[in-house]
């Protein structure tokens, strides 16, 4: 299960195994309190293991993004250990439901752990959270044509995203009728493919599974079958097959930056309402 499933302090970066999702030191800190904050990093060392209860189970999340990939199975043991224990469901369902989501890192660990326990009882919880309208706080909106443009990461997509993946894990009949559910009415792109992504894999990528997929969301039909790096890919094929999907499909390339002209007296207009600024008043007590 945990070859693919990514558990991180910042931003996808503690690897549990199995659905990578594609898809750092200290991450850039927003000065707004109400932007979601990235967990802050903590220096990896010999750790006291955690088990996973409803009672430790904060500190068990916390424990799981120190520990070092080496000991993977070790936290696969404890995921195992305590998926069915008392409360563990209510647990870390009321963690993931807990909206707007603050602090991305934390919340994907606990989607990580969530999809290793593989447990049916969190189909519903994952439902909730994938559809909510917003599980992140909004972005800020983009500035006139004519003004620098600013690329964000969209938080609610990637999470949702990412519990689409989650739910895909669970593989039982109940969350795979969930993800069709998803591919064929969710209104973000970035969610549908996800699902599209996790459900193939759980399927072995097999033709009928493509031909579903296709017919639930005949628009997304290019997006089925991307390529998807494995540990045993050569980097050389994985990088022929990405290049591949987009010399087939240009119009998915991202759009080149384009240098920004000022409209003839921008600049003029700067420089004068600079000047004007800094003359202070004539009643103005301020030595000049």
């Amino acid at each position: 299960m945990l070859d693919r499933l990514t558990v991180s302090i910042t931003v996808f970066t503690i690897i549990l195994g199995p659905f990578g999702c594609g898809h750092k030191n200290e991450p850039p800190r927003s000065t707004h309190d109400d932007l979601p904050r990235f967990s802050p990093p903590v220096q990896a060392g010999p750790q006291r293991v955690i088990p996973l209860t409803a009672d430790t189970l904060d500190d068990f999340l916390g424990w799981v993004e120190v520990t070092p990939r080496s000991q993977v199975d070790l936290i696969r043991k404890k995921i195992a250990d305590g998926a069915n224990g008392p409360k563990i469901v209510d647990s870390l369902s009321q963690r993931l439901l807990q909206l707007p989501v603050q602090d991305v890192g934390r919340r994907l660990t606990i989607l990580a752990v969530i999809g290793e326990t593989r447990n049916p009882q969190f189909v519903e919880p994952l439902k909730r959270f994938i559809w909510a309208k917003d599980v992140g706080m909004p972005l800020p909106t983009s500035g006139p044509k004519t003004k620098p443009q600013t690329s964000y990461f969209r938080y609610s997509q990637g999470l949702q995203a990412r519990a689409a993946e989650m739910l895909a894990n669970i593989a039982t009949a109940e969350a795979f009728a969930a993800i069709r559910e998803i591919v064929s009415g969710h209104p973000e792109r970035e969610v549908r493919i996800a699902a599209i992504d996790a459900y193939l894999f759980q399927h072995q990528d097999s033709e009928e599974a493509k031909a579903e997929l296709a017919r639930l969301s005949p628009k997304d039909a290019k997006m089925i079958g991307l390529p998807r790096r494995t540990r045993d890919m050569d980097v050389q094929a994985f990088d022929a097959k990405v290049k591949e999907f987009y010399r087939r499909y240009p119009e998915e390339n991202p759009p080149v930056p384009q240098q920004l002209h000022n409209p003839p007296g921008a600049a003029q207009a700067v420089r004068s309402r600079g000047a004007a600024e800094a003359i202070p008043p004539a009643d103005s007590n301020r030595p000049r």
